[in-house]
């Protein structure tokens, strides 16, 4: 009975990341950003491979597909703008930055949910 689970804490998290996502796609007047299309582009080019793994581990599933096609979609959407890509791209943002602490806040959050994950399984199995 852990599928009921697994679905609430996957749609939780969806959206608290929509929610973040709208906060931070705000720059200081309130007005939107634009699109990042290099972000498109990254994301892409990891959700094509990812794709194809799940569609070979879980054959029966659409997941896979499904992530193999939005990987072509935002790949292509990315390649269409390239004149649109921003020159300076880093990693980490500076310590300045308000998305500095979100950064760490949900690479924190990751590690534990790996690390309750873990454990969880070992207490079951």
């Amino acid at each position: 009975m852990a599928l009921p689970w697994i679905i609430i804490t996957i749609l939780v998290l969806l959206i608290i990341v929509a929610i973040v996502g709208i906060l931070v796609n705000k720059d200081k007047k309130g007005k939107k950003k634009g699109t990042d299309y290099y972000s498109l582009f990254t994301m892409g080019a990891i959700w094509v491979p990812f794709g194809v793994i799940i569609h070979v581990y879980e054959s029966e599933s659409f997941l896979g597909g499904l992530f193999f096609i939005l990987g072509w979609i935002y790949l292509m959407l990315g390649l269409a703008h390239v004149d649109e890509w921003k020159k300076d791209r880093r990693f980490f943002p500076t310590k300045n930055s308000s998305r500095a602490w979100l950064m760490w806040l949900l690479l924190g959050l990751l590690i534990l949910g790996i690390l309750v994950s873990f454990y969880f399984s070992r207490v079951a199995g």
